[in-house]
C-alpha cells in the first residue's frame, strides 16, 4: 500500500493482516519503487493524488516500464466513471474510493491477488521458454509463415516450425492468434 498519508489505512490493514495478507506501507511513491521489490507476484494499492512527489498513475507508468507483475489496484478520496475508465483501459486492475465499503475492497483485493497469482503461473511457464523460443514467440504472435518469420529472425524454417512445438506445448496455446491473447494477457512483450 502506496499513501502519503498511511494514517488513512489503519483500519484496512488491520482488515487485510486479519485475512492473512502480507502488507507493506510506503509514504511514497519514491519508496515504494526503492525498497520494495517489484518484480514479486502481488497486489499494490496506490494513491492516486499523493502530494509533494509521484502520484498513483506515475508510479503505475514505472511499473508498466519494468514490466512488472504486480496488480496495481488504484485508491482516491474521490473517483468519477470517466477517470476511472480511463486507468482501467492503461491495465489498472481497479479503481476504487477510500470510503468504499470494506467487504467490497476485501473482494476486490482478493480478485486481485487471482489475479497476481495467474500472472505468475503464466510468467512461470513463459520463462520455461529458451531465449530464441522467447524470440520466436515474439513474432509468431503476429501471424507471421514459418518462412517469414525465419527471414526476420535470421534462423531457418524448420527451426521455426520446431521452436514453435516446443512454444505451444509449454505455453499451452495451439495457434498464433491464443499465442498473441496469451502474451497480452498476462503482459508479456
Amino acid at each position: 500500500m502506496v499513501d502519503d498519508e498511511p494514517d488513512d489505512l489503519k483500519s484496512l490493514v488491520t482488515l487485510l493482516v486479519a485475512r492473512n495478507y502480507r502488507v507493506q506501507l510506503f509514504n511514497s511513491g519514491e519508496s515504494f519503487l526503492e525498497r520494495a521489490d517489484t518484480q514479486s507476484s502481488g497486489c499494490v494499492l496506490l494513491d492516486l493524488g499523493m502530494g509533494g512527489g509521484m502520484n498513483g498513475l506515475q508510479v503505475f507508468e514505472e511499473l508498466r516500464n519494468q514490466n512488472s507483475p504486480l496488480v496495481v489496484m488504484l485508491f482516491s478520496g474521490k473517483l468519477d466513471i470517466p477517470t476511472s475508465t480511463r486507468y482501467t483501459r492503461r491495465g489498472v486492475f481497479e479503481c476504487i474510493e477510500k470510503t468504499s465499503e470494506a467487504s467490497y475492497i476485501l473482494d476486490t483485493v482478493q480478485r486481485a491477488m487471482e489475479r497476481a497469482a495467474e500472472l505468475k503461473e503464466a510468467r512461470t511457464r513463459w520463462n520455461t521458454l529458451t531465449p530464441r523460443e522467447r524470440d520466436v514467440a515474439r513474432v509468431w504472435r503476429k501471424g507471421m509463415s514459418a518462412r517469414d518469420c525465419g527471414m526476420v529472425l535470421g534462423i531457418n524454417e524448420r527451426t521455426i516450425q520446431t521452436n514453435v512445438g516446443h512454444i505451444y506445448e509449454k505455453l499451452e496455446v495451439d495457434n498464433p492468434t491464443e499465442l498473441d491473447r496469451f502474451m497480452r494477457d498476462h503482459n508479456i512483450n
